[in-house]
Protein backbone atom coordinates (compact mmCIF):
# COMPACT_ATOMS: atom_id res chain seq x y z
CA UNK A 1 0.00 0.00 0.00
CA UNK A 2 1.39 3.44 -0.96
CA UNK A 3 1.81 6.26 1.50
CA UNK A 4 -1.14 8.05 0.01
CA UNK A 5 -3.34 4.95 0.22
CA UNK A 6 -2.31 4.59 3.85
CA UNK A 7 -3.28 8.20 4.53
CA UNK A 8 -6.66 7.81 2.85
CA UNK A 9 -7.30 4.63 4.82
CA UNK A 10 -6.38 6.46 8.02
CA UNK A 11 -8.81 9.29 7.26
CA UNK A 12 -11.53 6.74 6.53
CA UNK A 13 -10.92 4.78 9.73
CA UNK A 14 -10.79 7.98 11.79
CA UNK A 15 -14.15 9.10 10.41
CA UNK A 16 -15.65 5.66 11.04
CA UNK A 17 -15.04 5.82 14.79
CA UNK A 18 -18.12 6.52 16.93
CA UNK A 19 -18.36 10.08 18.22
CA UNK A 20 -17.81 8.84 21.76
CA UNK A 21 -14.34 7.73 20.65
CA UNK A 22 -13.67 10.42 18.01
CA UNK A 23 -10.19 11.83 17.39
CA UNK A 24 -8.87 14.46 15.02
CA UNK A 25 -7.70 13.68 11.48
CA UNK A 26 -4.15 12.54 10.79
CA UNK A 27 -1.61 15.25 10.01
CA UNK A 28 -1.34 14.21 6.35
CA UNK A 29 -4.93 15.28 5.68
CA UNK A 30 -3.73 18.88 6.11
CA UNK A 31 -0.21 18.82 4.65
CA UNK A 32 -0.13 16.14 1.94
CA UNK A 33 -0.30 17.70 -1.56
CA UNK A 34 -1.80 14.56 -3.12
CA UNK A 35 -4.60 14.62 -0.55
CA UNK A 36 -5.20 18.30 -1.35
CA UNK A 37 -5.31 17.49 -5.07
CA UNK A 38 -7.92 14.79 -4.45
CA UNK A 39 -10.05 17.27 -2.47
CA UNK A 40 -9.82 19.70 -5.37
CA UNK A 41 -11.03 17.11 -7.88
CA UNK A 42 -13.75 15.49 -5.80
CA UNK A 43 -15.07 18.43 -3.79
CA UNK A 44 -14.38 21.77 -5.44
CA UNK A 45 -14.62 20.64 -9.05
CA UNK A 46 -17.37 18.14 -8.24
CA UNK A 47 -19.78 20.01 -5.96
CA UNK A 48 -21.35 23.39 -5.30
CA UNK A 49 -19.45 26.53 -4.27
CA UNK A 50 -21.11 29.57 -2.69
CA UNK A 51 -20.30 32.82 -4.51
CA UNK A 52 -22.53 35.36 -2.74
CA UNK A 53 -26.09 36.56 -2.25
CA UNK A 54 -28.93 37.07 -4.69
CA UNK A 55 -29.62 40.53 -3.27
CA UNK A 56 -26.13 41.63 -4.39
CA UNK A 57 -27.19 41.57 -8.05
CA UNK A 58 -30.76 42.96 -8.08
CA UNK A 59 -30.75 44.54 -11.56
CA UNK A 60 -30.06 43.22 -15.08
CA UNK A 61 -26.37 43.60 -15.78
CA UNK A 62 -25.34 43.33 -12.11
CA UNK A 63 -22.68 40.68 -11.51
CA UNK A 64 -20.50 39.04 -8.88
CA UNK A 65 -17.34 37.10 -9.66
CA UNK A 66 -15.56 34.18 -8.06
CA UNK A 67 -12.86 31.65 -8.90
CA UNK A 68 -13.55 27.94 -8.58
CA UNK A 69 -10.11 26.35 -8.39
CA UNK A 70 -8.48 27.76 -11.58
CA UNK A 71 -11.69 28.83 -13.33
CA UNK A 72 -13.02 32.40 -13.07
CA UNK A 73 -16.79 32.69 -13.16
CA UNK A 74 -19.25 35.57 -13.06
CA UNK A 75 -22.89 35.26 -12.06
CA UNK A 76 -24.82 37.87 -14.04
CA UNK A 77 -28.42 39.00 -13.62
CA UNK A 78 -29.93 38.58 -17.09
CA UNK A 79 -32.38 40.89 -18.81
CA UNK A 80 -35.14 38.29 -18.46
CA UNK A 81 -34.61 38.09 -14.69
CA UNK A 82 -32.72 34.80 -14.70
CA UNK A 83 -29.12 34.21 -13.62
CA UNK A 84 -26.27 33.04 -15.83
CA UNK A 85 -22.90 31.85 -14.56
CA UNK A 86 -20.32 32.47 -17.27
CA UNK A 87 -16.72 31.30 -17.42
CA UNK A 88 -15.04 34.66 -17.87
CA UNK A 89 -12.04 33.62 -19.97
CA UNK A 90 -11.97 35.46 -23.29
CA UNK A 91 -12.39 33.08 -26.23
CA UNK A 92 -9.66 34.94 -28.13
CA UNK A 93 -6.46 34.55 -26.07
CA UNK A 94 -7.62 33.84 -22.54
CA UNK A 95 -7.66 37.23 -20.85
CA UNK A 96 -9.85 37.69 -17.80
CA UNK A 97 -13.09 39.54 -18.48
CA UNK A 98 -14.63 40.63 -15.16
CA UNK A 99 -13.43 41.11 -11.60
CA UNK A 100 -15.09 41.90 -8.29
CA UNK A 101 -18.71 43.01 -8.21
CA UNK A 102 -20.31 45.54 -10.52
CA UNK A 103 -22.59 46.31 -13.41
CA UNK A 104 -22.09 45.86 -17.15
CA UNK A 105 -24.35 46.25 -20.18
CA UNK A 106 -21.83 44.26 -22.20
CA UNK A 107 -18.70 42.29 -21.36
CA UNK A 108 -15.64 43.81 -23.03
CA UNK A 109 -12.25 42.09 -22.96
CA UNK A 110 -9.58 44.52 -21.66
CA UNK A 111 -6.98 42.99 -24.01
CA UNK A 112 -8.39 43.27 -27.54
CA UNK A 113 -11.94 44.49 -26.85
CA UNK A 114 -13.73 41.34 -27.96
CA UNK A 115 -17.26 42.03 -26.78
CA UNK A 116 -19.91 39.67 -25.42
CA UNK A 117 -23.51 40.21 -24.40
CA UNK A 118 -24.80 39.28 -20.95
CA UNK A 119 -25.60 35.74 -22.10
CA UNK A 120 -21.99 35.21 -23.18
CA UNK A 121 -22.61 35.41 -26.95
CA UNK A 122 -19.82 37.08 -28.91
CA UNK A 123 -20.98 40.39 -30.42
CA UNK A 124 -17.79 41.79 -31.89
CA UNK A 125 -14.13 41.09 -32.57
CA UNK A 126 -12.45 44.32 -33.76
CA UNK A 127 -10.25 44.22 -36.85
CA UNK A 128 -10.91 40.52 -37.40
CA UNK A 129 -12.71 40.91 -40.73
CA UNK A 130 -14.44 37.72 -41.78
CA UNK A 131 -11.97 35.44 -39.98
CA UNK A 132 -14.14 35.21 -36.85
CA UNK A 133 -17.63 33.70 -37.04
CA UNK A 134 -19.37 35.58 -34.23
CA UNK A 135 -22.33 33.20 -34.15
CA UNK A 136 -20.12 30.21 -33.37
CA UNK A 137 -18.35 31.64 -30.30
CA UNK A 138 -19.69 32.21 -26.80
CA UNK A 139 -18.52 32.00 -23.23
CA UNK A 140 -19.03 28.61 -21.52
CA UNK A 141 -21.70 28.40 -18.85
CA UNK A 142 -21.66 26.85 -15.41
CA UNK A 143 -24.71 25.73 -13.42
CA UNK A 144 -26.27 27.85 -10.68
CA UNK A 145 -28.54 27.10 -7.77
CA UNK A 146 -30.18 29.23 -5.07
CA UNK A 147 -30.72 28.30 -1.44
CA UNK A 148 -32.15 30.75 1.12
CA UNK A 149 -30.88 33.68 -0.92
CA UNK A 150 -27.38 32.24 -1.41
CA UNK A 151 -26.03 31.74 -4.93
CA UNK A 152 -24.05 28.59 -5.66
CA UNK A 153 -22.14 27.61 -8.79
CA UNK A 154 -20.78 24.24 -9.91
CA UNK A 155 -18.53 23.21 -12.78
CA UNK A 156 -19.93 19.67 -12.62
CA UNK A 157 -22.74 18.96 -15.09
CA UNK A 158 -24.00 15.92 -13.19
CA UNK A 159 -24.02 16.81 -9.48
CA UNK A 160 -27.51 16.96 -7.96
CA UNK A 161 -29.01 20.41 -7.28
CA UNK A 162 -27.90 21.64 -3.88
CA UNK A 163 -31.23 23.20 -2.99
CA UNK A 164 -32.90 19.78 -3.28
CA UNK A 165 -30.42 18.40 -0.75
CA UNK A 166 -30.96 21.13 1.84
CA UNK A 167 -34.72 21.01 2.31
CA UNK A 168 -34.53 19.66 5.85
CA UNK A 169 -32.03 22.37 6.80
CA UNK A 170 -34.36 25.05 5.42
CA UNK A 171 -37.15 23.68 7.59
CA UNK A 172 -34.90 23.68 10.65
CA UNK A 173 -33.82 27.31 10.28
CA UNK A 174 -37.06 28.79 8.91
CA UNK A 175 -37.84 30.68 12.17
CA UNK A 176 -34.71 32.81 11.55
CA UNK A 177 -35.83 33.99 8.05
CA UNK A 178 -32.39 33.70 6.41
CA UNK A 179 -33.69 34.50 2.92
CA UNK A 180 -34.76 37.94 4.19
CA UNK A 181 -31.15 38.97 4.87
CA UNK A 182 -29.16 41.31 2.62
CA UNK A 183 -25.43 41.66 2.22
CA UNK A 184 -23.83 44.63 3.95
CA UNK A 185 -20.15 43.71 3.78
CA UNK A 186 -17.97 41.35 1.74
CA UNK A 187 -14.20 40.86 1.59
CA UNK A 188 -11.77 38.57 -0.21
CA UNK A 189 -8.57 37.53 1.59
CA UNK A 190 -5.93 34.81 1.60
CA UNK A 191 -5.12 33.13 4.92
CA UNK A 192 -2.08 30.94 5.53
CA UNK A 193 -3.77 27.72 6.60
CA UNK A 194 -5.41 24.61 5.21
CA UNK A 195 -9.02 25.22 4.17
CA UNK A 196 -10.29 22.49 6.46
CA UNK A 197 -8.68 24.09 9.51
CA UNK A 198 -10.66 27.26 8.89
CA UNK A 199 -13.88 25.38 8.18
CA UNK A 200 -13.41 23.42 11.40
CA UNK A 201 -12.75 26.61 13.35
CA UNK A 202 -16.08 28.07 12.23
CA UNK A 203 -17.86 24.75 12.67
CA UNK A 204 -17.26 24.64 16.43
CA UNK A 205 -17.87 27.33 19.04
CA UNK A 206 -16.06 25.47 21.81
CA UNK A 207 -13.16 27.94 21.48
CA UNK A 208 -15.13 31.14 22.14
CA UNK A 209 -14.44 31.30 25.87
CA UNK A 210 -10.69 31.32 25.29
CA UNK A 211 -9.98 32.62 21.76
CA UNK A 212 -12.73 35.28 21.77
CA UNK A 213 -12.78 36.07 25.47
CA UNK A 214 -13.76 39.73 25.05
CA UNK A 215 -15.29 39.89 21.56
CA UNK A 216 -17.78 36.99 21.50
CA UNK A 217 -17.81 35.12 24.81
CA UNK A 218 -19.76 37.83 26.71
CA UNK A 219 -22.58 37.66 24.15
CA UNK A 220 -22.43 34.10 22.80
CA UNK A 221 -20.80 32.07 25.60
CA UNK A 222 -19.33 28.63 25.05
CA UNK A 223 -21.63 27.43 27.81
CA UNK A 224 -24.53 27.99 25.40
CA UNK A 225 -23.19 25.80 22.57
CA UNK A 226 -25.54 22.98 21.53
CA UNK A 227 -24.75 20.48 18.78
CA UNK A 228 -27.37 18.38 17.07
CA UNK A 229 -27.04 15.70 14.38
CA UNK A 230 -26.69 17.01 10.85
CA UNK A 231 -27.21 15.22 7.54
CA UNK A 232 -25.15 14.11 4.55
CA UNK A 233 -24.72 17.62 3.11
CA UNK A 234 -24.54 19.80 6.21
CA UNK A 235 -23.96 20.07 9.93
CA UNK A 236 -25.33 22.52 12.48
CA UNK A 237 -24.78 23.80 15.98
CA UNK A 238 -26.52 26.45 18.04
CA UNK A 239 -25.49 29.41 20.16
CA UNK A 240 -27.47 30.88 23.01
CA UNK A 241 -27.07 34.64 23.23
CA UNK A 242 -27.10 37.01 26.17
CA UNK A 243 -28.52 39.72 23.87
CA UNK A 244 -31.89 38.41 22.64
CA UNK A 245 -32.97 39.84 19.30
CA UNK A 246 -35.65 42.44 19.90
CA UNK A 247 -35.47 44.88 16.99
CA UNK A 248 -36.96 42.85 14.18
CA UNK A 249 -39.69 40.30 13.47
CA UNK A 250 -42.30 40.98 16.18
CA UNK A 251 -43.84 37.59 15.37
CA UNK A 252 -40.57 35.70 15.99
CA UNK A 253 -40.54 32.88 18.51
CA UNK A 254 -38.81 33.10 21.87
CA UNK A 255 -36.34 30.46 20.71
CA UNK A 256 -35.42 32.46 17.63
CA UNK A 257 -34.76 35.52 19.78
CA UNK A 258 -32.47 33.82 22.26
CA UNK A 259 -30.42 31.51 20.05
CA UNK A 260 -29.23 31.13 16.46
CA UNK A 261 -27.73 28.46 14.18
CA UNK A 262 -24.23 28.09 12.72
CA UNK A 263 -24.09 25.79 9.71
CA UNK A 264 -21.58 24.16 7.41
CA UNK A 265 -22.94 23.44 3.95
CA UNK A 266 -20.38 21.08 2.48
CA UNK A 267 -17.83 21.39 1.21
CA UNK A 268 -16.91 24.97 1.97
CA UNK A 269 -19.76 27.33 2.86
CA UNK A 270 -20.00 28.20 6.56
CA UNK A 271 -22.73 30.56 7.72
CA UNK A 272 -24.47 31.82 10.83
CA UNK A 273 -27.78 33.63 10.87
CA UNK A 274 -29.65 35.33 13.69
CA UNK A 275 -32.84 37.33 13.43
CA UNK A 276 -30.75 40.48 13.08
CA UNK A 277 -27.54 39.61 11.23
CA UNK A 278 -25.31 36.82 10.04
CA UNK A 279 -21.73 35.98 9.14
CA UNK A 280 -20.47 33.72 6.36
CA UNK A 281 -17.38 32.39 4.61
CA UNK A 282 -16.86 30.57 1.31
CA UNK A 283 -13.48 28.84 1.23
CA UNK A 284 -11.29 27.90 -1.73
CA UNK A 285 -8.01 25.99 -1.14
CA UNK A 286 -4.86 27.23 -2.81
CA UNK A 287 -2.53 24.34 -2.00
CA UNK A 288 -2.15 22.74 1.39
CA UNK A 289 -1.43 25.85 3.46
CA UNK A 290 -3.28 28.71 1.76
CA UNK A 291 -7.00 29.33 1.52
CA UNK A 292 -8.85 32.08 -0.30
CA UNK A 293 -11.48 33.40 2.09
CA UNK A 294 -14.55 35.11 0.68
CA UNK A 295 -16.37 36.37 3.74
CA UNK A 296 -19.13 38.78 4.56
CA UNK A 297 -21.84 39.95 6.90
CA UNK A 298 -25.58 39.98 6.26
CA UNK A 299 -28.37 41.77 8.09
CA UNK A 300 -32.11 41.46 8.24
CA UNK A 301 -33.53 43.82 5.64
CA UNK A 302 -35.48 45.77 8.26
CA UNK A 303 -32.28 46.41 10.26
CA UNK A 304 -30.44 48.22 7.45
CA UNK A 305 -30.65 52.04 7.63
CA UNK A 306 -32.18 53.64 4.55
CA UNK A 307 -30.15 56.88 4.63
CA UNK A 308 -26.58 56.96 3.33
CA UNK A 309 -24.98 58.26 6.54
CA UNK A 310 -26.81 55.73 8.71
CA UNK A 311 -25.92 52.91 6.34
CA UNK A 312 -22.25 53.89 6.28
CA UNK A 313 -22.08 53.97 10.09
CA UNK A 314 -23.92 50.63 10.30
CA UNK A 315 -21.53 49.08 7.78
CA UNK A 316 -18.42 50.48 9.46
CA UNK A 317 -19.50 49.14 12.84
CA UNK A 318 -20.08 45.68 11.38
CA UNK A 319 -16.69 45.68 9.62
CA UNK A 320 -14.89 46.78 12.79
CA UNK A 321 -16.55 44.05 14.84
CA UNK A 322 -15.84 41.21 12.45
CA UNK A 323 -12.33 42.37 11.57
CA UNK A 324 -11.50 41.98 15.27
CA UNK A 325 -13.06 38.52 15.49
CA UNK A 326 -11.41 37.35 12.26
CA UNK A 327 -8.01 38.53 13.46
CA UNK A 328 -8.38 36.40 16.59
CA UNK A 329 -9.34 33.37 14.50
CA UNK A 330 -6.65 34.00 11.90
CA UNK A 331 -3.89 33.97 14.51
CA UNK A 332 -5.07 30.59 15.76
CA UNK A 333 -5.63 28.82 12.44
CA UNK A 334 -2.36 30.08 10.96
CA UNK A 335 -0.48 28.88 14.04
CA UNK A 336 -2.12 25.47 13.58
CA UNK A 337 -0.93 25.42 9.96
CA UNK A 338 2.65 26.06 11.06
CA UNK A 339 2.47 23.39 13.75
CA UNK A 340 1.00 20.77 11.42
CA UNK A 341 4.31 20.80 9.54
CA UNK A 342 5.90 19.16 12.56
CA UNK A 343 6.26 15.38 12.72
CA UNK A 344 5.46 15.69 16.42
CA UNK A 345 1.80 16.49 15.82
CA UNK A 346 -0.48 13.71 17.06
CA UNK A 347 -4.30 13.45 16.75
CA UNK A 348 -6.22 14.33 19.91
CA UNK A 349 -9.68 13.44 21.24
CA UNK A 350 -12.76 15.51 20.46
CA UNK A 351 -14.87 17.13 23.16
CA UNK A 352 -18.70 17.02 23.32
CA UNK A 353 -19.09 20.51 21.78
CA UNK A 354 -17.13 19.43 18.66
CA UNK A 355 -19.55 16.93 17.19
CA UNK A 356 -19.80 18.99 14.00
CA UNK A 357 -16.12 18.35 13.22
CA UNK A 358 -16.69 14.61 13.37
CA UNK A 359 -19.65 14.95 10.99
CA UNK A 360 -17.54 17.01 8.56
CA UNK A 361 -14.82 14.34 8.55
CA UNK A 362 -17.39 11.66 7.83
CA UNK A 363 -18.48 13.70 4.80
CA UNK A 364 -14.84 13.91 3.66
CA UNK A 365 -14.40 10.16 4.00
CA UNK A 366 -17.56 9.47 1.99
CA UNK A 367 -16.48 11.77 -0.84
CA UNK A 368 -12.77 10.97 -0.95
CA UNK A 369 -12.50 7.25 -0.18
Amino acid sequence: MSGFDTLLASVTSTAARPFSDAVTLPRGAYVDPDFAALETRRLFLGDWVCVGRLDEIPEPGDYITHRIVDTPVAVIHQRDGSLAALVTICRHRGAGLLEGCGHADRIVCPYHAWTYDLTGALLGAPFSGDRVDLSSISLPRARTDIWEGWIYVTLDDDVAPLSSRLGSLSSRIAPWYPADHVMVWRANEVWACNWKTLAENFTESYHLFSSHRETLQPYTPTQGVHCEPGEADWNIHWMDTTRPAAKTRPDASAEARRRFPLMHIYPSHVVSTSLERGFWMSLQPEGVDRVRVLWGVTAARSMVPADDAGYAAFRDDIKRTFDAVNLEDRRIVESIARNLRSDHYRPGPLCPKERTLWEFWRYLARRLA
